[in-house]
């Protein structure tokens, strides 16, 4: 007798799950909508992956790299040091190319840096801005 498959589960039994389906749904997509990120193109995902061994080429402990606020080109990175502590977030200007160099700033660069963060990096950073309003 195969029946209403609803009928051995019940109602309760149906609304939990329901709400177990919910539950994971939401689990793996949280937030709504507008807060969602825009998926990267294969193109996108490519240059990223190639902006940030640029960047992880300079650093001392490589595996440690953390990645923030990422553009084409620029972006900031938290490493650890020699000592093992990480350093904080500092900014980077990468050029995600075959033999790609990569900039990151210092308290000796930092005068030459911020020039070119201000004509490389701050338009894009600010077109990242959520607008208000």
């Amino acid at each position: 007798m195969a029946g209403n498959p609803f009928e051995k589960i019940g109602c309760l039994g149906f609304a939990m799950i329901f709400i177990a389906v919910a539950f994971v749904s939401n689990a793996l997509n949280p937030g709504n909508e507008q807060d969602a990120a825009p998926m990267m193109t294969l193109e996108q995902a490519s240059q990223r992956v190639e902006l940030e061994y640029a960047v992880k080429a300079r650093l001392r402990d490589p595996e440690s790299a953390q990645f923030k606020h990422l553009t084409s080109m620029c972006g900031y990175v938290n490493a650890k040091n020699g000592f093992g502590g990480y350093t904080g977030y500092r900014r980077f200007i990468a050029q995600p190319v075959a033999g790609s160099t990569a900039g990151i700033e210092t308290d000796e660069n930092s005068r030459e840096f911020e020039k070119l963060w201000q004509e490389y990096c701050q338009p894009e950073l600010e077109k990242l801005k959520p607008s208000t309003g």
